[in-house]
């Protein structure tokens, strides 16, 4: 019989409108990462009429994809950031049409700290534009925000540009528990 445990304090509940954010990380360097941002600008253009801003719809293997792209630019920094095989998992969990909306924005410049603490920045969008937004297009399917950070080094990051994703629970789905991590 197979027996797994998991640490309580990290389930998270999964209900509609949730967002699943990665938090605490740094970029890599420019030279290291350019490349990779650049294939997803191409994923994303060719789903959106030559665009990056806007939003649009893209298969669910191109979503994993550009998942897997934006780990290659991030090194976690934080136990609890959520990592690419629990991100990419809950695309395949949610999506059931194997489609997944996009929602990117550009030219952002969040800081990686919040500036009235030690602690990392969660929030890499604005709630009554971008997330009010994504949350509309999720109504049957889940939506990947993908907000295109400028990475100054003013901010606390490396001086590349990178995609910050977030991911937006649907409105039809079943109520669920899932966690980031399995206790060996």
């Amino acid at each position: 019989m197979f027996s797994t445990k998991i640490r309580i304090s990290n389930t998270q509940f999964l209900k509609e409108g949730k967002t699943i954010t990665p938090i605490g990380f740094q970029t890599g360097y420019k030279t290291h990462i350019k490349d990779y941002v650049k294939e997803i600008d191409k994923i994303l253009r060719e789903n959106n009429k030559g665009e990056l801003k806007g939003k649009f719809t893209i298969s669910k293997d191109e979503a994993c994809k550009i998942i897997e792209l934006i780990y290659k630019t991030i090194k976690i920094e934080n136990d609890n950031c959520v990592n690419k095989n629990t991100f990419i998992s809950l695309i395949n969990y949610l999506s059931s049409s194997g489609k997944i909306n996009v929602y990117c924005g550009i030219d952002r410049n969040i800081a990686r700290l919040r500036a009235t603490s030690r602690y990392y920045s969660d929030m890499p969008y604005n709630r009554d534009n971008d997330l009010r937004q994504a949350k509309e297009l999720a109504s049957k399917e889940p939506t990947l925000m993908l907000m295109r950070q400028n990475g100054l080094k003013d901010n606390g990051w490396m001086d590349a540009e990178f995609y910050w994703p977030v991911l937006v629970v649907q409105n039809n789905v079943p109520k669920a528990v899932y966690t980031s991590e399995v206790l060996k």
